[in-house]
């Protein structure tokens, strides 16, 4: 395989691993996986790959945890939000 193919793969996984931690950060844990998932399958590296996976069974998990009235998904609560409603130290 040529360099220049070579890195096409790492800029992919790379940017997919970019965007999949931007997706955990804000809660959007179903999108968090997908994108885990892409980047696992363009991983180079088995050390990647394996990463990739175990951030995809993560946020899976925590998709499940979060889900809503009648399946529907829900983020992760706003602390910062709450603390402005009074109701932070109640959670």
């Amino acid at each position: 395989m040529s360099q220049r193919s070579n890195l096409k793969f790492v800029s992919r996984y790379a940017e997919l691993a970019q965007v999949a931690a931007q997706k955990e950060r804000v809660g959007d844990w179903g999108e968090a996986c997908m994108c885990w998932e892409r980047a696992a399958n363009a991983a180079r590296l088995s050390e990647n790959m394996a990463w990739a996976w175990s951030r995809s069974l993560f946020c899976r998990h925590e998709a499940e945890l979060f889900k809503g009235h009648l399946g529907r998904l829900l983020s992760s609560p706003d602390l910062n939000g709450l603390a402005t409603m009074g109701i932070a130290d109640e959670v």
